[in-house]
């Protein structure tokens, strides 16, 4: 008898030597999907899907891309494995047929006609700075998708997160007073851009700041006086004209000994090798849970400097490299992450990373891109806030798992790690659907219970072999167990996304308290009988 799905999703190193895995279990629920978009990529990325810390060549039967999307979502949607190269049957159709699968709080909460998940899932390897952007909240992908669908595909906000796999480097949001006058004052190129009264009005919040004790990188926050500063500076050299920008960007990189190299351009379509270089964030050893988000950021003006000369190299005469003195460079270990709300600048810049966000295609781009750029836009739309961004430790789960909760309703992110030849690692149901991702290791993983019915179908499964690569995709409810091959001493890694844990919780909140006032109905009824 075919095993009933927990849906896993895979999306192999290698192509699954069958279509489907049959499991001896009756019990489980489990789904195979081999994710791929179904569109053909640029010949040239750079950021590739990564599984391992050197990506290995993509499956034979499909093309390079630039991004294998982990989700629903109809730019690039999972799936199934049973037939990748037919490439129709997806993650999303087998939702629409059941639904049931997202377990009924996360329906009630992203609306019961969803047939779909409410985050993207994918691994990042950034060879080459992706662009300076940012994502609209709701009101705005609104507005911007209904103004202009092409390049705005979907009317939901972007909220998201990175974690690092590797050392990770990205701009995250937007310097404080200081160290913004710094610069300032050490690049003559820059301040011409921002104009005298902007680069006065910078330094005097800064002088304030520093009057008041209130400078430093967890410092202000933004206060009003500079927020206004800041963007009337930050909107001066993102909106400079073509020719200004690629003069100031010219005589920086001249002057900081680079050069012009015209070469190759980078970014969302192109790959220079560029990366690395600077000082090392702290390790996940020398850098505890407690630490303070500053400590991950870099932003003195030999920092910035040496950023610029990289960026300059793959970009050159692009505005956006002026844009990194203006946002925090953060360096991360292995094991941190940063979490980005909605109008917030941000670029990764190299390092391999996790990403998970909500479920939208929606980027508002200014600098490092060939793509559209919407520079009035996201000039206009961004908070203005300033100060280093919360990095996040994973906080423990159980014995074998940690999870890291962004303030986001649509998504967490776990870790599932089993040392080499142990098994029966059990993680708890979650009442909401999984995506699995094998980032190391080899094992399997058995489901058991949840959400669907025990008659399922015929692509469901209820145990696979995991190894490096391996997607997977869980209804709501079930119960997984993981064992760990002893081959190589590897430990089995598997990362997971799912509904924030925050929505269940206020779903049983709100169900305790309806139930807590039909009791008291019930009982106010029976004194009323007892008083007649």
């Amino acid at each position: 008898m075919r095993a009933r799905p927990t849906a896993f999703a895979r999306e192999p190193a290698r192509p699954p030597a069958a279509a489907s895995l049959r499991a001896p279990t009756t019990t489980a629920r489990a789904l195979s999907l081999f994710c791929a978009p179904p569109t053909p990529p640029p010949k040239k990325t750079h950021a590739q899907n990564a599984d391992t810390p050197t990506p290995p060549p993509p499956p034979p039967s499909l093309p390079p891309r630039p991004s294998h999307r982990i989700g629903t979502h109809p730019s690039g949607p999972a799936v199934l494995a049973a037939d990748p190269a037919a490439q129709k049957a997806t993650l999303a159709s087998f939702l629409a047929e059941r639904p049931e699968a997202l377990g009924p709080a996360v329906r009630a909460r992203f609306g019961l006609a969803a047939a779909s998940l409410p985050f993207l899932f994918k691994v990042l390897s950034v060879q080459t700075a992706l662009s300076i952007q940012s994502h609209p909240d709701k009101a705005l992908a609104g507005r911007l998708h209904a103004s202009n669908p092409k390049e705005y595909r979907d009317a939901n906000h972007k909220p998201e997160m990175a974690l690092a796999l590797e050392d990770f480097e990205a701009l995250c949001g937007f310097v404080c007073a200081p160290e913004l006058a710094a610069a300032l004052d050490a690049s003559p190129e820059l301040a011409a851009l921002v104009g005298g009264d902007a680069a006065a009005a910078v330094r005097a919040a800064a002088a304030a700041e520093a009057e008041a004790g209130e400078g430093g990188r967890d410092g202000s926050g933004g206060a009003p006086p500079y927020r206004e500063a800041l963007k009337a500076a930050f909107s001066a050299v993102m909106s400079a004209d073509a020719a200004s920008a690629a003069e100031a960007v010219d005589a920086l990189a001249a002057r900081l000994g680079g050069g012009r190299r015209g070469g190759q351009r980078g970014g969302d379509g192109g790959s220079d090798g560029g990366g690395g270089g600077g000082p090392k964030p702290p390790t996940s050893a020398s850098a505890p849970p407690s630490s303070p988000s500053s400590a991950y950021v870099f932003n003195s003006v030999a920092d910035k400097d040496a950023l610029a000369l990289r960026l300059a190299r793959q970009y050159p005469r692009d505005v956006g490299v002026l844009a990194c003195y203006f946002l925090n460079l953060v360096r991360l270990p292995r094991g941190r992450a940063v979490h980005l709300p909605a109008n917030v600048p941000h670029a990764y810049v190299s390092g391999q990373l996790v990403e998970c966000m909500a479920e939208s295609d929606n980027v508002v781009r200014a600098g490092l891109t060939p793509k559209f750029r919407d520079v009035a836009t996201l000039c206009a739309s961004l908070t203005y806030e300033a100060g280093a961004p919360e990095v996040l430790a994973g906080e423990r789960a159980h014995d074998h798992a940690e999870v890291y909760r962004p303030p986001f309703d649509e998504f967490e992110v776990g870790r599932v790690c089993v040392p080499a030849g142990e098994s029966g690692v059990s993680v708890p149901a979650n009442p909401g659907p999984l995506l699995l991702l094998v980032t190391g290791g080899r094992g399997g993983v058995r489901a058991e219970g949840g959400v669907l019915p025990a008659a399922a179908d015929a692509r469901l499964e209820g145990e696979a072999e995991l190894r490096r690569g391996s997607v997977l995709f869980v209804p709501a409810g079930a119960r997984l167990t993981f064992s760990a091959g002893a081959g190589g001493g590897e430990p089995l890694e598997v990362w997971t996304a799912a509904v924030n844990a925050r929505v269940f919780a206020k779903a049983a909140e709100e169900a305790a308290a309806g139930a807590g006032v039909a009791a008291a109905g019930a009982a106010s009824g029976k004194e009323a009988v007892a008083a007649a």
